[in-house]
């Protein structure tokens, strides 16, 4: 499985470092901490769920031309 830094989850995200956090912070972004004081680590997989709503049905979706 693939982790991100706070840093690289913000890159991917497109958004500024401490807003990732403040994600974290408020449950919207799943996360957890390497170590007591660690630095947070972000997987694909929670990145992913943030993305995509829950619920979402992405292949119902006709294609716009």
């Amino acid at each position: 499985m693939t982790y991100f830094t706070v840093t690289q989850a913000a890159e991917l995200l497109q958004m500024h470092p401490e807003s990732v956090r403040q994600l974290i912070n408020s449950h919207e972004l799943g996360a957890f901490r390497k170590g007591p004081r660690g630095r947070f680590l972000i997987s694909q997989k929670q990145i992913d769920a943030f993305l995509v709503p829950a619920g979402a049905d992405w292949k119902s979706r006709k294609p716009k031309k």
